[in-house]
């Protein structure tokens, strides 16, 4: 692209301290902002997972789990997974499973672990932020302060302390450097130092689409403090009143500078909608009040909200329930408040803009926070939540702008002034840094943080469904019942909590099939997109014995997610018992073609391969294949996937390495307490003695008694 005119050299008439003070001050600054962030939030080293995203994002996601290999960096670039499309973010979670394995926990994962790069992440932006923003106003205790407010304010906690946020912290590291880098741009413009900008901007947006308003920040930065864009209808005041420290560009210039940067924001905005609309992620509740006119209501009292919590974060939780999926939701009352949300914005934007001559940072920091909103806002409604405090990570910095700024005017009048402005800044700081370290106690652990958002909160069916998640996972099934029914009451739209209820009845004793299927049909009609429910439903007319009902139900999940792991396998089992082992084994390849590693699909299509009563269904040399790799991921510690193997040596004619590995499987069975098991491996061994291999029908399906509406 062009070369602008390079900025006036030695134009800059602000005090120069010595280079080594001002490095030792610099530093001095970064150390104790790296400390503060450690100390503060120390705790989250400590914490557990949470059930909430922490299982889909980390520990149950086989791509993270599975490590840095070469296919699963291949699927964080191709694969769309939870509704988003993130691959830097991915590359990181699985960065820390190969670090943090650990067979101690329960998830086979350190959380800590997870925890602490998200802390250090967090610090490093801090200190990024202070250095770009150093950088661009040549204030060096204001960009100290904006830096401080950043690390420690309790709005921060949310995407520090959850591991599933890692995208948010990640994302900020990002947008830090991007600042830093573009002020070393207009500083000294050449192309190097632009597409440095273009590349760090990149990689931001893969960690996070949230980036993509970061071109308009940087053309608000352009007005305030780099002065670049100076037109003489406004003619800026500055605080310093010294002539711009870096050269005069035309707006259109500008604007142009950009583009590539715009470009690069438009396609990952087409990329993300495509995604979570074919995902489903608009659509788990029922979308019937989710109007235009209800989304902007939503907006403007988000907005206002999150300026509230920024001045006064009390009863600060991980979730906010949007009030049209509420049973109790009074539209009229409801756009009302979101009048007046709407009035407030407009008033301050006008007063912004009035000061634009005398305080242009008014208007930029206020910009600043409504642009980055923009994305999370809530005008495409994404979810059930009303509002988050992990949207304002990088919108709280614009605020932050006005009020440091605004501070430093105020102090500059006098010395009195400033002594009362510096005292009260610490005071702030201090009152914000204990209600952070009180914040991140709730995250220890997922029952601590959904009772503590129960009682922040009213009516937060999203904290009672998975409160109830906490106790069906401890096996407390009737408290688990309890509160599952308190969120589908206040919400009965809500999909999760009607399919985890589903799952409740699914699993007593005896199954309620009934209402099983009353709940997880219900999950069905608000959220069609997920095929997870659809499999839920099928699995249930299974067991009913509606075996049509349930097949076409399980291929109507993956029409949904044609890669759906778990409704192929449901799919591929149904077929196999209804002895169309054929069509049973495709599906079950299709399984092999995404996660060739996955254990229980590698026995189970070896099994079939090496001892299926249909010639033609048989094929020992890929069995052994299959079970040599099943064998090998458990360690020979697994008695059936030897037994499998020894089934398949038998089908290519090996009966004495059959029998060997046959006898190891039956040894193991014993070792194990599994005498059944050692049974049917002797068993087997009788046939390979003789040179015979072994066969397996497929299991039959059981016809059902009828139910007391099929008698009548």
């Amino acid at each position: 692209m062009g070369q602008p005119p390079r900025n006036r050299q030695g134009s800059d008439p602000l005090p120069q301290q010595p280079p080594v003070v001002d490095f030792l001050k610099s530093l001095s600054v970064c150390c104790f902002l790296l400390l503060l962030v450690l100390v503060v939030f120390q705790r989250t080293s400590q914490h557990d997972f949470i059930i909430c995203d922490d299982d889909v994002y980390i520990y149950r996601n086989p791509h993270a789990a599975g490590g840095l290999t070469w296919e699963n960096v291949k699927w964080s670039f191709t694969g769309v997974y939870a509704g988003n499309w993130h691959p830097l973010t991915w590359l990181s979670h699985m960065l820390d499973c190969e670090i943090y394995r650990s067979q101690s926990y329960p998830n086979g994962q350190y959380p800590g672990g997870h925890h602490l790069t998200s802390l250090l992440l967090h610090a490093i932006s801090s200190v990024v932020l202070f250095l770009a923003m150093r950088r661009m106003t040549g204030a060096f205790w204001c960009s100290a302060l904006v830096a401080a407010m950043f690390a420690l304010h309790p709005l921060q906690v949310e995407s520090v302390a959850w591991a599933a946020q890692r995208k948010s912290v990640l994302c900020g590291l990002f947008w830090m450097l991007t600042l830093l880098a573009y002020g070393g741009y207009v500083l000294r413009p050449n192309i190097w130092r632009y597409l440095a900008v273009v590349a760090v901007f990149g990689l931001g947006l893969t960690a996070k689409s949230m980036l993509v308003t970061l071109p308009c920040v940087l053309l608000l930065l352009d007005f305030w403090p780099l002065r670049r864009w100076r037109p003489s209808w406004i003619c800026p005041a500055t605080t310093e009143q010294t002539p711009p420290r870096f050269a005069s560009q035309s707006f259109r210039w500008l604007v142009v500078e950009k583009l590539p940067l715009m470009a690069l924001s438009v396609g990952v905005c087409v990329i993300i909608a495509i995604i979570q609309h074919d995902m489903g992620a608009m659509t788990m509740v029922d979308m019937h009040n989710m109007t235009l006119a209800a989304r902007i209501a939503n907006a403007a009292i988000s907005a206002v909200a999150y300026l509230w919590s920024t001045i006064w974060p009390v009863n600060l939780t991980f979730f906010y329930p949007h009030p049209v999926v509420l049973q109790d939701y009074s539209a009229t009352r409801f756009m009302l408040q979101g009048i007046a949300a709407g009035g407030l914005l407009l008033a301050i934007s006008a007063l912004a803009l009035w000061n634009l001559r005398r305080r242009p940072y008014l208007a930029v920091g206020w910009f600043w926070y409504l642009g980055t909103l923009v994305p999370v806002i809530g005008l495409v409604q994404v979810g059930a939540q009303g509002r988050a405090d992990r949207y304002v990570y990088l919108p709280l910095i614009g605020v932050s702008i006005m009020l440091v700024w605004g501070a430093a005017e105020l102090a500059a009048k006098s010395s009195r002034r400033r002594v009362a402005t510096g005292v009260a800044a610490g005071l702030v700081l201090a009152s914000w840094t204990v209600v952070t370290v009180n914040q991140v106690s709730y995250w220890k652990d997922s029952e601590t943080l959904f009772t503590q958002a129960i009682r922040a909160t009213d009516n937060n069916f999203f904290a009672y469904n998975h409160l109830g998640l906490v106790y069906a996972t401890a096996g407390d099934s009737a408290k688990a019942e309890e509160e599952y029914l308190k969120a589908v009451d206040i919400a009965p739209s809500y999909d999760a909590a009607n399919a985890n209820l589903g799952a409740c009845y699914a699993n007593s004793k005896p199954p309620d099939l009934d209402n099983a299927i009353r709940y997880f049909q219900a999950a069905v009609d608000v959220n069609p997109h997920n095929a997870g429910h659809r499999c839920n439903l099928g699995a249930m007319y299974r067991q009913q014995g509606k075996y049509d009902e349930a097949e076409a139900t399980f291929r109507g999940a993956l029409e949904v997610d044609p890669n759906d792991l778990h409704s192929l396998d449901l799919l591929a089992g149904l077929l196999y018992v209804e002895g169309r082992s054929s069509e049973a084994l495709v599906e079950w390849k299709k399984i092999l073609d995404m996660w060739p590693d996955h254990v229980i699909i590698l026995n189970t299509v070896a099994r079939i391969l090496a001892t299926h009563p249909d010639a033609s269904l048989r094929d020992g040399e890929e069995a052994v294949k299959l079970a040599e790799r099943a064998v090998e991921l458990t360690k020979g510690q697994a008695p059936e996937y030897l037994d499998t193997l020894a089934a398949a040596y038998a089908e290519t004619g090996q009966f004495p390495l059959a029998i060997e590995t046959a006898d190891k499987a039956a040894k193991l069975a014993l070792r194990y307490n599994s005498p059944n098991l050692a049974k049917l491996i002797r068993a087997q061994i009788l046939f390979f003695e003789d040179g015979k291999p072994w066969r397996e029908q497929p299991p039959a399906l059981k016809k059902p008694s009828p139910s007391p509406q099929d008698r009548r």
